[in-house]
């Protein structure tokens, strides 16, 4: 009996350990499967990760590319901009150069012409300045040489004398030089004369008894006959100096 009993126990025990194992091996093969699985999910799960990775990265590198043509493009419309605007600027430095060296230029021309014409005024002063001086400190006479007496004894003239209409030979305003005499200037006139010895022979061509015994040439000095020759009578300042030509002695 025991013997069976035992018997029976060692199946009981026996079939407990078959069905243990039968669970061991159940359970091991689940828990395997379930890690298989897990082990699958994971590796999709890994390659899923690994596609949106591959997918951003790729996303990130066109939002890269399209980012650096973009940069490209507005760096290339910057540069253009950028020359555009030295151009521009050059452009106008260059047109406010012109401007300015135009200006200063007209500037330069109207200071050169204005300096011109202020030296011109100026020389201009300077010279009626000098030449009121000049004419101020020069002094002056009036020399005439006249024969008006023959018009009244032209029937007693011997000679081929011409004797003009009114009766003067000559008249005006000359310069006083320094040591000048009656005879000097009347040398200085440009009318002929015929001198000898400080004595006036003839003028003009009309001498000395051409219209009578009487007749000859003398002279005044501000209508007085001075009693000295014309050689040596100096002439001053506004003297009135008059060669005359007389018929008779009556006129002396």
């Amino acid at each position: 009996m025991m013997k069976k009993i035992l018997i029976c126990l060692c199946l009981i025990l026996s079939l407990c350990a078959c069905t243990s194992s039968s669970v061991e091996t159940d359970t091991t093969d689940e828990s395997e499967v379930v890690e298989t699985i897990e082990d699958t999910q994971t590796e999709e799960e890994i390659i899923e990760t690994d596609e949106e990775t591959t997918e951003e990265k790729e996303e990130s590198s066109e939002t890269n590319e399209t980012s650096d043509d973009s940069d490209s493009s507005n760096s290339n419309e910057s540069d253009t901009n950028t020359t555009n605007q030295s151009s521009s600027s050059t452009s106008s430095t260059q047109s406010t150069n012109n401007s300015t060296t135009t200006k200063k230029s007209t500037t330069s021309s109207s200071s050169n012409t204005n300096n011109s014409n202020n030296s011109s005024t100026t020389q201009s002063s300077s010279n009626t300045e000098e030449s009121q001086t000049t004419e101020e400190t020069k002094i002056y006479c009036t020399y005439t040489i006249e024969c008006s007496s023959i018009l009244n004894h032209t029937d007693a003239l011997e000679s081929n004398y011409q004797v003009p209409s009114n009766g003067i030979v000559y008249s005006k305003t000359i310069e006083i030089e320094e040591g000048d005499t009656v005879m000097s200037i009347l040398k200085r006139t440009g009318v002929s004369t015929d001198i000898s010895l400080g004595y006036v022979k003839g003028i003009d061509g009309l001498y000395e008894f051409d219209c009578g015994s009487e007749s000859g040439w003398t002279y005044s000095v501000n209508g007085v006959k001075p009693n000295v020759g014309a050689s040596k009578y100096s002439v001053s300042k506004g003297d009135v100096i008059k060669w005359i030509y007389v018929v008779s002695r009556s006129e002396w």
